[in-house]
């Protein structure tokens, strides 16, 4: 009996000092390359886009006669109520890039995307595509200065260019702290997941509006997804909507301190049975 008891004790030390130094090195692993910002999105999140509001006389007056065009390249549907999805298929949140200015630490998000439609999505997708964000907001900073400017939100917002803040529809966390702490070009102004831009002339079309503007940009604050766009004509009117429902998948993958609570709470729970185990022998 003693020496029962004896094992027991010793297997409770083991079983102790395993999960503490997994859960250590775990930790050390993951973030101790990014300490400030983490990558917030998982798996299976998806995204269900829907044009809110689409006002024709408002965007030709802002747009120009080819408006519709402008819109569809640029923003989404032309036709409201049209819905788009985007489906996050995997996320790679330790890589690294060399763009020419050293190697930067970012993370990419393979989405398949379903074009917009006012019908009932295909079981597949329209196509697939890579976005990728540097955890640094230094390193966007630096790659923007290469073109001699600061960073414009209007430089990812072309998905089919390859500008050099290109791709960040999805922010590490905390994303207020991170849009803080890139600097902006002119007529860009942060105030928490909100990006406001007024008359900024966009660097890779810098035809795009023919008059005053103001453009708003919102991200979801848990996961640093890029969830909402508005346009306003001169006068402050809403011309163009886009609005996104993110739906979480009830089985996400359990990551960095998700994970490490979750060991924790089963270590616990674990220790606890042998403890009355033994009392009871």
């Amino acid at each position: 009996m003693i020496k029962k008891g004896l094992i027991l004790k010793k297997f409770y030390y083991l079983l102790t000092g395993f999960v503490f130094l997994f859960v250590m090195a775990f930790n050390t692993v993951v973030y101790a390359q990014y300490p400030t910002y983490k990558c917030g999105v998982k798996e299976g999140i998806e995204l269900l886009w829907e044009v809110k509001v689409v006002e024709t006389t408002g965007l030709k007056e802002t747009l120009g006669s080819n408006y519709s065009s402008k819109v569809t390249n640029n923003f989404g549907s032309i036709e409201l109520g049209e819905k788009k999805k985007d489906k996050l298929v995997n996320v790679y949140d330790n890589k690294t890039q060399n763009l020419g200015l050293g190697s930067m630490n970012t993370f990419t998000v393979v989405a398949q995307i379903w074009d917009w439609t006012n019908k009932t999505f295909s079981s597949t997708p329209t196509k697939t595509i890579s976005f990728s964000t540097f955890y640094d907001p230094e390193d966007v900073q630096a790659l923007s200065e290469v073109n001699g400017r600061e960073v414009s939100i209007w430089d990812w917002w072309f998905l089919n260019t390859s500008s050099v803040a290109s791709h960040m529809r999805y922010l590490p966390i905390p994303a207020d702290d991170y849009l803080s702490d890139v600097t902006w070009d002119t007529g860009h102004t942060v105030s928490s997941i909100t990006i406001t831009v007024k008359n900024a002339i966009p660097p890779l079309s810098p035809d795009l509006f023919i008059t005053d503007y103001t453009a708003i940009f919102t991200f979801d604050s848990k996961f640093g997804i890029y969830n909402g766009f508005r346009l306003l004509d001169d006068e402050e009117n809403v011309i163009y909507e886009l609005e996104s429902k993110i739906t979480v998948p009830t089985k996400a993958a359990i990551l960095g301190y998700e994970l490490a609570v979750f060991l924790g709470i089963t270590s616990f729970a674990i220790i606890c049975l042998i403890y009355i185990y033994t009392k009871k022998k």
